[in-house]
């Protein structure tokens, strides 16, 4: 269905879609699209994401917006056509949403077939392993961009040492470069994720390595990108049905012939995902049945110690982040590294270079006498708090400070896994930053669990001041609701501590 030889100069619809069927026209030229008809400026061609038969409105206001053409769902007959589409251009495609993520790689020159493109998906973890493969990549010397569902980084057009020396001389890069364009649709935004990749090419990059959600996936988002290879992370129990979703399997459907896959081999369900994919495989967990694997010997604030073996190789892995869920997306990112022949002592090294993984766990130097911690946003639902959490408990003798901003939205929509029971009544204590008018829900299923444990304050410092007054040695601190992942990226370590040092 899809073309790589389109030039800008010449996008014609059918070079794009020669399967389509056309009215009012034998072809026509797309210099631009949207699927938004309000904001449809004359001359660009408008994706009907809805049917018009049902509801015309949408191709009714693109035509006075000034539309050149219009690309719609083919699922109702010719006879059916509704009046707003007479006199103008109009393609039938099976799926106008595909359709739009195609046109928008199109406009760009399909910059991802110029790219290496390692696709990251799952329940949890996608921006983590997006980290630690970019990291690996850059330091075998491969110039890498990242695009995850917050943002994107690229590389710009400084020089640039070709093998950081380790993560943190990385993200010091990277901090200079990055730019944020959150999504204007759920998911990856097709038009944006195109031109971030197309800026990839522009600065020279050979990778590049993208966070893809379920969303994105189930809204055809990455339709037009071709992946070199797919990681498949961890996926929480009550959500295994996820596995079976058929939009998860889109992703491997986009892999290049000789695409790998890299999946979850402790998942449930990972056995059925593995019958559908048609190229190599390679599985990683903490099964011995896995082809990596691994084994947690030591766990401590400010180490874990594993055994990590692949085939008949058996290296120990030391890494400053800790807990269980670090070890799944290390040693995914272990198994990537195998499928690029990486020997297994230099792929080890080079995920023991990760100190700091701005947003996850992050642990930071203060003048306190007890260990602080960063955590995501609240409403990144990629890595939950309850998982930090219960990390955090496993390995903290004393209690769990934490300092916790009140949402606008609901625990009880489903959008954030979040649940008060993470905190133990007797031991923990939440700092709430905030009015409780935000949502009286929220701080009442706190106080309900921990009752006069819970206070709360005006700004972050009051509270993170008054956490710091009552905090010992045997304690942590946790500040969670930290700006979103890419925004910590541009963080550096001092700008960090300034939060806590008034």
């Amino acid at each position: 269905m899809l073309t790589s030889n389109v030039t800008l100069s010449s996008l014609y619809a059918k070079q794009l879609f020669p399967n389509a069927i056309f009215e009012n026209c034998s072809d026509f030229r797309i210099k631009s699209c949207r699927y938004n008809a309000l904001s449809i400026k004359p001359g660009e061609v408008y994706v009907a994401m809805e049917d018009p038969s049902v509801d015309p409105s949408g191709v009714e206001l693109a035509r006075k917006q000034g539309a050149s053409a219009i690309i719609v769902r083919n699922q109702f007959a010719f006879s059916d056509t509704c009046d707003c589409l007479s006199n103008i251009p109009v393609c039938r495609v099976d799926n106008p949403h595909v359709a739009y993520a195609v046109i928008c790689q199109a406009l760009y020159d399909f910059p991802g077939k110029k790219l290496q493109i390692t696709g990251v998906t799952g329940g949890r973890g996608r921006k983590v392993v997006s980290y630690l493969i970019a990291n690996l990549l850059s330091q075998t010397g491969c110039k890498t961009g990242i695009l995850t569902e917050d943002g994107a980084t690229t590389i710009g057009t400084m020089a640039v040492p070709r093998s950081p020396r380790n993560t943190d001389e990385l993200y010091q890069f990277m901090s200079e470069i990055v730019k944020s364009h959150p999504s204007s649709m759920p998911g990856l935004a097709p038009k944006k994720s195109a031109y971030w990749l197309s800026r990839m090419v522009q600065n020279e990059c050979e990778c590049a390595v993208m966070e893809v959600s379920q969303t994105a996936l189930d809204k055809s988002n990455v339709a037009g990108i071709s992946f070199h290879s797919g990681c498949v992370t961890l996926t929480d129990p009550d959500k295994v049905s996820m596995f079976e979703s058929a939009s998860r399997v889109k992703l491997i459907d986009q892999l290049d012939e000789k695409g790998c896959v890299i999946i979850n081999g402790d998942s449930p369900l990972s056995g059925a995902a593995i019958q559908r994919i048609r190229g190599p495989v390679l599985t990683y967990g903490l099964g011995g049945n896995c082809q990596v694997h691994g084994t947690i010997l030591e766990q401590s604030l400010g180490e874990q110690i594993a055994l990590v073996t692949a085939g008949s190789q058996t290296s120990p892995l030391r890494t400053r982040i800790f807990g269980q869920d670090y070890l799944y997306y290390s040693l995914c990112a272990v198994a990537f590294g195998l499928t690029l022949s990486i020997p297994l002592t230099d792929v080890i090294h080079a995920i023991e270079s990760v100190s700091i993984i701005p947003g996850y766990m992050q642990q930071i130097k203060t003048q306190y006498n007890f260990p602080v911690f960063l955590v995501q946003d609240l409403s990144n639902s990629d890595d939950p708090l309850e998982i930090n959490l219960k990390t955090i408990q496993s390995v903290v003798s004393g209690r769990v400070l934490n300092v916790l901003p009140i949402p606008s939205w609901s625990p009880v929509t489903g959008d954030v896994s979040f649940n008060p029971k993470a905190y133990r009544p007797k031991r923990d204590k939440v700092f709430l930053v905030g009015n409780r008018s935000n949502n009286p829900e929220f701080v009442e299923g706190l106080e309900r669990r921990l009752g006069d444990r819970v206070q709360i304050f005006a700004s972050k410092q009051d509270a993170i001041a008054a956490a710091a007054e009552k905090g010992k040695r045997s304690d942590a601190l946790v500040v969670a609701g930290c700006d979103n992942f890419h925004k910590a990226l541009t963080m550096n370590p001092a700008s960090d501590e300034e939060l806590f040092n008034f």
